[in-house]
C-alpha cells in the first residue's frame, strides 16, 4: 500500500509539474490553422485534433495504463488534460453572449457552485506540536480512524506540511463517486451542526481549552482551491474545480462510452461467434461430404467384390460343370469302347471256328 501510495503521490508530483510547464508557456500546444491542435506530448503523431478530440486523447491515454508507453507519458496527459479543461472552461467563461444567456448562466453557478473534485475534506486545529525545530502531530492513520468511526468512510488523509512543519491542517480524501459525495456532504453537516464548520472556524475568537482542541471540518470548494497557501497548493496539485452537475455529465459520458465499448465488444465476439459459426458449419459440411463419400465408395466396393465373387462362383460351377460333363462323356466312350473290343474278339473266336 505505501509503494502504491508512493507512486501516486510521484504522479500526480509530475502532472502538476507538467500542467504547470504547459501553463507557463514553457511547454507550447502548437496548432494548425485555427481549430486544430497537435498533441505536445506524442512528437511521432503528427494528427491533427480538434479541441474536445484532444481532450478525448488525452484522457484515454491517462485513464487507460495500457495506452500510456510509460508512467511519464501518463502523468503528462493527465497534466494536459487538466490544461485543457481549463483552457475549455476559460474560453467558455469568456464568450460573449446576450444579456439573456448571460443571466440564467449565473443562476446555474449560483445554484451549482464549483467544489474541488475529487471530493475533499479540509480538516482544521489538528494539535500540533514544535520538535526539534518542527511542527509534528499525530499520524493522518488516527485521525482516519476517527473519521471512519464515525461513518465518513474516508479513502486517505493527506497531513499538509509548509516549511514549519505539520500546517495543522489535513485534507481529507473521499471515494471519486457519489456514495463518497454523500460522504462528503455528511462530513461537512456533521461538521457545521457541531458549530465546528468553515464559519466557525473563520469567526472563532479563543474560547476554553476544550473548544480550542476541537476539529473544524468542511468541504472543499472554490475559495480554497484558489487560496494561496498550503491548502490550496494542495488543491490545486491533486485537483480540479468543477460544478455537480459537470461531474454527472462526466459520468454519464463515461457510463455511455463504457456501454459503447461493451457494446462493441459484444458485437465483436459476436461477429466472432458468427464467423467461427460459419467455420464449423463449413467443416461440417466437410465431414459430412467425406464421411458420404467413404460410405459410398465402401458401398462400391462392397459391390464390386460381390459382383466378382459371383462371377468367379459362376465361373467355378461352369468348369465343374463342365468337367463333370466331359467326365461323363469319357465314361461313355470307354464303355462303348470296351463293348465294341468285346465284339471284336467275339467275332475273332468266330472266324477262327469257322475255319
Amino acid at each position: 500500500e505505501r509503494r502504491n501510495d508512493s507512486r501516486d503521490s510521484e504522479l500526480m508530483d509530475l502532472k502538476y509539474q507538467y500542467y504547470r510547464d504547459l501553463r507557463d508557456g514553457k511547454i507550447r500546444l502548437k496548432t494548425s490553422g485555427k481549430h486544430y491542435f497537435f498533441c505536445p506530448f506524442c512528437p511521432d503523431n503528427r494528427r491533427e485534433y480538434e479541441l474536445m478530440e484532444l481532450q478525448r486523447h488525452a484522457y484515454r491515454i491517462s485513464e487507460e495504463p495500457r495506452a500510456a508507453r510509460s508512467f511519464s507519458d501518463c502523468a503528462r496527459h493527465m497534466a494536459l488534460l487538466k490544461y485543457l479543461n481549463e483552457k475549455s472552461e476559460s474560453k467558455r467563461r469568456c464568450t460573449p453572449g446576450t444579456s439573456k444567456s448571460r443571466t440564467p448562466r449565473r443562476t446555474r453557478d449560483r445554484d451549482d457552485p464549483p467544489i474541488v473534485w475529487p471530493w475533499t475534506g479540509i480538516i482544521a486545529n489538528i494539535p500540533i506540536e514544535l520538535k526539534d525545530g518542527k511542527y509534528v502531530a499525530d499520524s493522518g492513520r488516527k485521525l482516519k480512524e476517527e473519521l471512519v468511526a464515525e461513518g465518513f468512510n474516508p479513502v486517505k488523509i493527506h497531513p499538509l506540511w509548509d516549511s514549519r512543519g505539520h500546517s495543522g491542517f489535513a485534507a481529507v480524501e473521499f471515494k471519486r463517486d457519489w456514495e463518497g459525495f454523500s460522504n462528503a456532504m455528511e462530513f461537512e453537516t456533521t461538521f457545521e451542526m457541531r458549530q465546528h464548520g468553515k464559519k466557525d472556524w473563520n469567526t472563532r475568537n479563543g474560547g476554553d481549552d476544550k473548544q480550542q482542541q476541537q476539529l473544524y471540518g468542511w468541504l472543499a470548494r472554490e475559495e480554497e482551491y484558489r487560496s494561496k497557501g498550503v491548502i490550496g497548493r494542495h488543491l490545486q496539485k491533486n485537483g480540479d474545480l468543477k460544478t455537480v452537475a459537470e461531474i454527472q455529465v462526466e459520468d454519464q459520458r463515461k457510463d455511455t462510452a463504457l456501454v459503447t465499448k461493451l457494446s462493441d465488444v459484444l458485437l465483436s465476439k459476436s461477429e466472432r461467434s458468427e464467423a467461427m459459426k460459419k467455420r464449423i458449419s463449413r467443416k461440417d459440411r466437410i465431414i459430412n461430404d467425406l464421411l458420404a463419400s467413404q460410405e459410398e465408395m465402401t458401398q462400391s466396393y462392397n459391390e464390386e467384390m460381390k459382383a466378382i465373387q459371383d462371377d468367379a462362383y459362376r465361373r467355378l460351377r461352369k468348369i465343374m460343370e463342365d468337367s463333370e460333363r466331359t467326365k461323363a462323356e469319357l465314361e461313355n466312350r470307354r464303355q462303348r469302347l470296351k463293348s465294341r473290343e468285346r465284339e471284336l474278339k467275339q467275332r475273332r473266336v468266330w472266324n477262327d471256328t469257322e475255319k
